[in-house]
């Protein structure tokens, strides 16, 4: 690991030295005080000035102003901050202890002081690191302000998130990096942005002297992160604590009750407004559950204070506690297996927000349960406080309404028959009522063989219906057998005959349902067919049976038209019901199976037995498809080249649904209808579902591209005489140009001066192309009258610049040449076959001795005074040596040649700018040994 045991004593002991030496500079800690800020709260933002903030210590490299480093590039607001490490680029100060000290504060009249401030750290984790120091003396001594993830103090947010730290004397602090991998210096544990610090300051209350530092310390490596940084420091009063709880019952005399009080308070006292229950009525405990000793209405009471932020108290008016909850039958069941019980739920407290819950199925949430059977049943109510009290009943019911009979039969055709009946269960007395009406008591008398119906009632009016068939004491006896069922669904020809045992013959037979009064019936339709038989006292037996029919004879037809115009048509019946196997007769055509197939179209009929003769006939239709018709229509592609054409095909007859493939040379497309398309032929080929297929083709026409040709016509004298003229084809006449800038929209462009000029032409379709045009100017050549010379006393110079049309000296002569007989500057004015208007200039000079030799040049290759040598008339110079030197009395140019100058290098490298020496020697016109010397400075 890279922190060494020396490294750590070295801390420690620069720690040390910082704790016995608090304030280095003493007059000026206490100089900080004789004006503390007394108003709050205190917002310093940092943005107009420094805040009046001071900093110190060892390695110090705090600074205020806009950060721009690698993690830290911004102020947590505005554009300023204090920061370590300096404003740019680069790490802090290893083995720094320095810090960042606030004016000084009067706490006298804050109750309950706060701060919080922004921060940002990006250091070596475990190592480097800041904390909030605080002084009452006037800087003599500091403490270290609150610890590491405080969760205990009230308002504490995002304090310290290491420590202890040895670069701080093992104390707390914010430290750590976002870096994935440094070795070997610690990472992880950054803020990643700035983030709110937040401590209440209980200790500092009325305090008249107070003063903030930030403090900083680094370890000897691994400083090359951004460090630490705070912004818009505030003082205020913290939020005081407001008092608040909630509750719960857990049962109706018993409720817990939860402090939801801010902020943070640290006492309290409950007072639950129950005088009776003695020192249970009042609590300290945060969470308390107090056990009611009566139902009724009670006001709690809590009062919370806190340690730096004072006292409130919260009353619940009106808490509820039921009592006396009593169920009761409002409606008892008056007959067995009824569900007419009604129960209610009767209580002593406030009905208007009480919720109820009774078990019945289905469950119940009214204070009446209504539809009710016999039972036991809970009733559970919660008030609004949510407290619950249940009740139990239990809902009882007569018992059931039962009968023994004593019957008596009558003989044949008599009435010398009885019925008794003996009544239990329900609630006496019991009435009666007959019917037919032959009694209204528990018994009957006299009474002829048949059915009998009595209604029974109890003293609740329950009643009981009771069937009494009273049969005749004859031993007469009837049944039927069947021969045969029927044979076609719908039909009558079953058969069946009726046995007969007892009685007295002859007998005599009713057949009810068929009619006919023999013992053997051949008319039988399918159902219940009943016989009474009669013997010869007149008894009576009567007899049914069940005759069958087989299901009706039913077909489903499946065709299959003819398509393509082809006899290719097929049908096929699928038979249900009736007896199998079937046989099936086709007309015209005689088939004789179930499918038949390649049938042209027409009507057929079908015939279908079954193996017990049954007949269904049935009709058939083949039809046929009609024949495809194929139309094409098409859209031309609007511009040369674009994908905006289109074919559409509409489809008459054949089967859809229909397949639809274009060709176009190797492309397939699917589909219809075709757009997006590019010109060309296209090949259709159609497929109906049934396999029938036409083609057709269409083609897709295209105009020609458009293209423009320019003719320019150059400009000249930077006049506004270029032209140009555009010739346009292709595409959709008419066409619409426009030239820009000018917005000329005819197809020549006149009169304007050398530029680029665009023309866009857009046809009728809107198809559009543009062309740049390129107008030249065309300059006169320049008038040259020759090098500034020098003239002798004597001589003349005869300046003569070419032909042109007309000119113009400087004194206004006109002619096309001019004889110079003294110095001076002489100027010409030419006008070409162009109309341009042209000047030239000389210099003469009438120095015919010396030549001179420049103060000042600039040798930077840009073509304007790069050179130093000797200037004036040198042609006449002889003996000529030119020697440059250095401040150091190098030489660096030597000549001797005057037209050859130096060119401010030596050894192809530029000089330094600067001062240098020259000395010139030569001969001229008639004058020996001629020396000059002097300096020329350098200048880029």
């Amino acid at each position: 690991m890279k922190k060494g045991i020396n490294h750590i004593i070295f801390l420690r002991w620069a720690r040390i030295i910082v704790s016995l030496v608090p304030c280095l500079a003493p007059y000026v800690c206490f100089s900080q005080c004789t004006s503390p800020i007394s108003k709050f709260p205190y917002a310093e933002n940092f943005e107009a000035s420094n805040g009046n903030w001071t900093t110190g210590g060892t390695f110090s490299d705090w600074a205020w102003g806009t950060p721009s480093k690698a993690v830290i590039n911004a102020a947590g607001s505005g554009l300023k901050c204090w920061i370590t490490g300096g404003l740019q680029r680069g790490g802090y100060n290893g083995d720094e202890n320095a810090w960042l000290k606030s004016p000084c504060f009067d706490f006298t009249n804050l109750k309950n002081p706060s701060v919080k401030f922004k921060v940002f750290w990006e250091t070596e984790a475990k190592f480097d690191g800041a904390n909030l120091q605080y002084s009452l003396d006037k800087g003599t001594t500091w403490q270290l302000l609150g610890g590491k993830n405080e969760t205990n103090v009230c308002y504490s947010e995002k304090w310290y998130n290491d420590g202890p730290l040895l670069s701080t004397g093992n104390q707390d602090a914010w430290s750590g990096n976002m870096q994935s991998s440094r070795p070997p210096c610690f990472v992880s544990g950054g803020s990643a942005g700035w983030v709110t610090a937040k401590h209440i300051l209980p200790n500092l209350v009325g305090a008249p002297s107070v003063l903030f530092r930030f403090v900083f310390a680094s370890n000897s490596g691994c400083n090359d992160f951004d460090g630490f940084a705070i912004d818009d420091f505030i003082i205020e009063e913290a939020p005081a604590s407001v008092a608040s709880f909630t509750y719960n019952c857990s049962s109706n005399l018993r409720v817990n009750f939860k402090n939801t009080s801010t902020f943070c308070p640290t006492s309290f006292l409950w007072d639950f407004g129950d005088p009776s229950s003695g020192v249970d009525n009042t609590s300290t405990l945060e969470n308390p559950t107090h056990a009611y000793t009566l139902g009724g209405i009670y006001n709690v009471k809590l009062t919370v204070s806190g340690s730096a932020n004072g006292s409130s108290t919260f009353t619940l008016p009106k808490l509820e506690i039921i009592e006396n909850m009593v169920a009761s039958a409002v409606n008892p069941i008056r007959c067995y297996g009824d569900t007419t019980g009604i129960l209610t739920v009767n209580f002593t407290g406030d009905t208007s927000a009480i919720t109820y819950h009774w078990d019945s199925n289905p469950a119940q949430t009214t204070r009446t349960a209504v539809h009710l059977g016999a039972g036991d049943y809970n009733v559970t109510i919660l008030n609004k406080e949510g407290c619950p009290a249940s009740a139990h009943i239990s809902l009882g019911e007569p018992p059931p309404l039962l009968y023994n009979l004593k019957n008596v039969k009558p003989d044949c055709a008599t009435t010398n028959g009885s019925i008794d009946i003996a009544m239990s269960g329900g609630v006496p007395p019991y009435s009666y009522s007959w019917s037919p009406n032959v009694s209204n008591t528990s018994s009957a008398k006299n009474l002829p063989s048949g059915t009998y119906m009595v209604t029974v009632k109890d003293g609740n009016l329950c009643y009981k219906a009771i069937n009494i068939d009273l049969p005749d004491s004859s031993d007469l006896e009837a049944s039927i057998s069947i021969v045969k069922e029927v044979s076609c669904f719908g039909g009558a020809d079953g058969i069946a005959t009726v046995t007969v045992s007892g009685g007295i013959s002859p007998y005599n037979y009713t057949w009810l349902n068929a009619g006919g009064n023999t013992i053997g019936n051949n008319n039988l339709a399918a159902g219940n067919n009943t016989v009474i038989v009669t013997d010869a006292r007149s008894c009576k037996a009567l007899a049914s049976v069940i005759v069958h029919q087989p299901t009706a004879l039913t077909s489903a037809i499946k065709v299959q038209n003819t398509f393509c115009g082809s006899d290719n048509g097929n049908a096929s019946i699928e038979v249900i019901g009736g007896t199998s196997p079937y046989q099936y007769t086709w007309s015209p055509g005689n088939y004789t199976n179930a499918f038949v197939n390649n049938l042209a179209p027409g009507q057929y009929t079908v015939m279908i037995k079954d193996n017990h003769g049954c007949i269904r006939n049935d009709t058939v239709v083949i039809a046929s498809s009609t024949p495809i018709d194929l139309q094409l229509s098409h859209t031309d592609v609007s511009c040369a080249d674009e994908l905006t054409g289109s074919a559409n095909a509409i489809v008459i007859g054949g089967t859809p649904p229909y397949n639809f493939q274009w060709i176009n040379n190797t492309q397939i497309f699917n589909g219809n209808p075709l757009n997006h398309i590019g010109a060309g032929t296209y090949n259709l080929k159609l497929e109906d579902s049934v396999g029938c297929t036409v083609t057709a083709s269409v083609i897709i026409a295209q105009p020609e591209a458009l293209k423009i040709a320019i003719a320019t016509r150059s400009s000249y004298c930077d006049l506004n005489n270029g032209g140009a003229s555009a010739t346009v084809t292709g595409g959709t006449f008419p066409y619409r140009l426009l030239w820009t800038p000018y917005r000329n929209t005819t197809s020549t462009l006149d009169n304007v001066r050398a530029g680029n000029y665009r023309l866009t032409v857009v046809d009728q379709n809107n198809c559009s192309t543009s062309i740049l045009a390129t107008i030249l100017n065309v300059k006169p050549n320049p008038v040259f009258l020759g090098n500034d010379t020098t003239l002798c006393p004597g001589d003349k110079i005869i300046l003569s610049p070419g032909t042109y049309t007309s000119y113009r000296w400087q004194d206004n002569s006109v002619s096309a040449n001019y004889v110079v007989t003294s110095p001076g500057i002489y100027t010409v004015e030419v006008v070409d076959d162009l109309a341009c208007t042209v000047t030239g200039t000389i210099k003469i000079i009438g120095d015919c001795g010396l030549i001179f030799f420049p103060t000042a040049f600039t040798p930077n290759d840009d073509g304007q005074n790069d050179f130093f040598g000797a200037l004036g008339y040198l042609s006449t110079v002889k003996d000529y040596s030119l020697s440059v030197f250095n401040r150091f009395g190098q030489l660096v140019f030597k000549g001797n040649d005057p037209f050859k100058k130096w060119d401010g290098k030596v050894q192809n490298n530029r000089v330094l700018p600067g001062t240098y020496v020259w000395i010139a020697t030569y001969s001229n016109k008639g004058k020996t040994n001629i020396l000059q010397k002097g300096t020329v400075t350098a200048i880029y």
